[in-house]
């Protein structure tokens, strides 16, 4: 039997300075218990989608939500992963002026590093998840399937990568 090992991941930058993805990885029955709760919490505030960004501006679904109730609805999402301990969090952030300041010192750095921090950011945080898996000792015949926020742009370089075994 093969065992899925499930990741999901999104993306967030701040103020221009900082660019970052985070998320949680797990195996298919740890997602299993924690989605049932997390998808009860979301109904009992009318929320399809839960999307960290609109929640906290109040846009989209939580337009009606008092700001008292996004914090709520927030603290106990988190709290609804946090009691699963077999999900484990990682994430990965690149400092924006860093980041420019090396594209600018050379033409191969800009071509390395490309024209934005996300794929950067996407490889470092892929290296961190099997980096753990790897000294866990995953076990033969295991499968990783991550999902990320759409990133219509990098999706792409993203979802492709040349000489990767399958």
């Amino acid at each position: 039997m093969v065992s899925v090992i499930r990741g999901y991941f999104d993306e967030s930058y701040k103020d221009k300075r900082v660019y970052a993805i985070g998320g949680y990885i797990g195996r298919d029955r740890d997602w299993s218990r924690a989605s049932r709760q997390w998808k009860n919490r979301r109904l009992a505030d009318r929320i399809q989608c839960f999307h960290a960004t609109d929640c906290e501006s109040g846009y989209g679904e939580f337009k009606d939500l008092s700001r008292e109730k996004r914090i709520q609805l927030k603290t106990d999402l988190i709290q609804i992963v946090h009691e699963h301990e077999d999900l484990g969090g990682f994430g990965a952030a690149i400092l924006i002026e860093d980041f420019l300041k090396v594209c600018d010192s050379s033409e191969r750095a800009r071509q390395v590093l490309g024209p934005d921090p996300y794929f950067l950011c996407f490889q470092v945080l892929l290296m961190a998840v099997c980096e753990e898996f790897e000294d866990g000792g995953a076990g033969p015949g295991m499968k990783v399937a991550c999902t990320f926020e759409d990133q219509e742009e990098f999706s792409g370089r993203g979802a492709y990568a040349p000489n990767s075994k399958q």
